[in-house]
């Protein structure tokens, strides 16, 4: 019969990092794992016969990884690298936007962390989540950022060219052919916006 027990867990020199990257998947994933235990004296002997295989459960909380001993210092210091992460199944689908915010890493969170452009971008927060002005063109959309939108978050046309809305979506004059076909103002468009027919063909020459 399996009985609950706490434990603070300790790691030797010659503990495997991929060893400690599971016992963190399981802390932060609250899952089960089953790891070998090897026992050791105080004085770093090794007791013969005394490993055994252990069934680890551990809940997902801060204060259980305090107790733990397994804070953002912690994990620096016990040498978990990114490769270890994604070894021990923490990748992309294992910490995701959602878990980044349950884990408490917002914006600032992240910064204070040391992740650069660079680290999301490895992370998987390519052009679709975070582009280089902060919101790819996918990202606007799925904000509800229209031209209305933009124009009062105070984006310009520089911001708007680094953000990803080229050619397509607003040209040099504002809007270029493209732009203003997806925006519905073709020559129909334009004469029922209150433009005389000789303004219609003003604009589409200077297009």
């Amino acid at each position: 019969m399996q009985k609950p027990c706490t434990c603070n867990f300790l790691y030797g020199p010659g503990t495997k990092r991929l060893a400690i990257a599971q016992m963190a998947q399981a802390l932060l994933g609250s899952e089960e794992r089953k790891v070998e235990i090897d026992l050791y004296r105080k004085d770093g002997k090794e007791e013969a016969g005394l490993s055994e295989a252990g069934l680890v459960k551990l809940e997902m909380s801060e204060a259980g990884l305090s107790e733990a001993g397994l804070s953002e210092a912690g994990l620096s210091e016990a040498g978990l690298s990114e490769a270890d992460l994604s070894e021990a199944g923490l990748g992309e689908a294992g910490l995701g936007e959602a878990g980044l915010r349950e884990a408490g890493l917002g914006e600032a969170g992240l910064s204070e962390a040391g992740l650069g452009e660079a680290d999301l971008s490895e992370a998987g927060l390519g052009e679709a989540g975070l582009g280089e002005a902060g919101l790819s063109e996918a990202g606007l959309r799925e904000a509800g950022l229209g031209e209305a939108g933009l124009s009062e978050a105070g984006l310009g046309e520089a911001d708007l060219s680094e953000a990803g809305l080229g050619e397509a979506g607003l040209g040099e004059a504002g809007l270029s052919e493209a732009g203003l076909r997806e925006a519905g103002l073709g020559e129909a468009g334009l004469s029922e916006a209150g433009l005389s027919e000789a303004a219609d063909q003003w604009l589409l020459a200077a297009l």
